[in-house]
């Protein structure tokens, strides 16, 4: 039965336009008592509902990331559920149609994987188990023949957990499934004879700079990312690529990894490498303001923190960034106008409201102060380790209002 189910999934499936979709997203409810304004709560009943309610997840998973934008994690979990909630998509996307990859819903997603990697090269990605069978069983499903049954999609399931601890799948999807459950010695011997077994690809180094950044194992995630870089540039020009496979990434990502070795100097070159090659990638203008900042450059971080604004101005956390560092100078009015631009962008966030609250208390602009920190409070979650002081000041300055 398990050799007949891999010999459906390899089987070519139907070709059917897809459409995209862009409903309004509505709150999924939480648990009675549950922080609405908790990007973690959202974030746990996605994870809750992902297999057998993809959709609610996918839902689940916005409101974490509309609340808490900078969450790498949230946008990858995003991703995973829209594909999980649409089988004919995954399906296609999974089997490298050309249409599907390159279509609205598909491009969509991709940007969640595009903005978690932006934000964080190397965020753990916990749900490949799950795709990987959604995608087998909906593979089936699809093949000709009637529909699977419920009882008969459960049975399946369970022998393709099985049939994916064996021998007879390919080393890189099993590699995908030990990584996912925490298994990394496990995964670094599948991926490498994944890679001996199929020279020359791009994502196979990707996945061992990963694994080995995991593993604190720095100065071979650089190999493989150099690797990367190497193939990426002997790659076939019609040959098919993701969205989020790029030099500058895999330099962005060597930048990181120096940074956690703490080698300053090779960081900010593997970063100037990245705008080389695309000057509009704000990732590596953000990260060498940072950088820069950590050895006392105000002044190259704020010239890098406007580059990065001025590359990404639809960014809500870079603006965000760029409001403290404007702050901190005394540059008030530069910070103001950029934090409201964060709160267009992401009304939901709660980080700049508090800023422009300290902002405006520091000028003695005391009813500008109330009005930013009560909507601080509002958006804040109970965790939230600024909101017992903020709670405290608004008391405090209701108190000097009052007749």
């Amino acid at each position: 039965m398990i050799l007949a189910v891999f010999a459906a999934v390899l089987a070519p499936g139907p070709a059917q336009a897809l459409q995209a979709q862009r409903p309004e997203v509505e709150r999924p409810r939480l648990q009675s008592g549950a922080d609405t304004n908790d990007a973690t709560a959202y974030y746990d009943l996605g994870v809750a509902q992902l297999e057998r309610a993809p959709e609610t997840a996918a839902a689940a998973f916005y409101w974490a990331t509309r609340l808490e934008p900078s969450w790498a994690t949230a946008l990858y979990a995003r991703r995973v559920a829209g594909l999980m909630a649409k089988p004919m998509l995954l399906v296609r996307y999974l089997d490298g149609d050309r249409e599907a990859v390159e279509s609205r819903e598909a491009q969509h997603l991709d940007s969640l994987l595009l903005r978690a990697q932006r934000i964080d090269p190397f965020f753990q990605r916990d749900f490949e188990k799950l795709l990987l069978l959604r995608y087998i069983v909906e593979r089936v499903d699809q093949a000709p023949g009637r529909p699977l049954e419920g009882s008969e999609r459960l049975e399946l399931e369970f022998y393709l957990d099985q049939a994916l601890r064996s021998v007879e799948v390919s080393p890189r999807l099993r590699a995908r499934i030990a990584e996912s459950q925490g298994k990394l010695p496990e995964a670094l011997r599948l991926y490498r004879a994944a890679l001996g077994e199929r020279r020359g690809r791009v994502d196979l180094h990707v996945d061992l700079a990963r694994l080995f950044y995991s593993m604190t194992t720095y100065d071979s995630a650089l190999a493989h990312l150099q690797a990367a870089v190497g193939e990426l540039q002997r790659r076939d020009a019609d040959r098919l690529v993701r969205v989020y496979e790029s030099r500058e990434f895999f330099e962005h990502a060597s930048g990181v990894v120096h940074e956690r070795r703490g080698d300053v100097a090779a960081a900010r070159e593997a970063y100037g490498r990245a705008l080389v090659e695309q000057l509009s990638y704000y990732p590596a203008h953000a990260r060498l303001g940072l950088v820069a900042l950590a050895v006392g450059d105000t002044a190259q971080a704020l010239q890098e923190m406007q580059l990065a604004v001025e590359v990404a101005p639809d960014v809500a956390t870079i603006r965000v960034t760029y409001g403290v560092l404007l702050a901190q100078g005394q540059r008030f009015d530069d910070a103001v106008v950029h934090l409201r631009t964060a709160v267009e962008l992401e009304p939901y966030y709660a980080r700049p409201y508090y800023i422009l609250g300290r902002i405006a208390e520091n000028r003695q602009q005391l009813d500008r102060a109330l009005e930013s920190y009560r909507a601080f409070l509002a958006r804040a979650s109970r965790g939230d380790r600024n909101r017992d002081a903020v709670a405290r000041r608004v008391a405090d300055l209701e108190a000097r209002q009052r007749p």
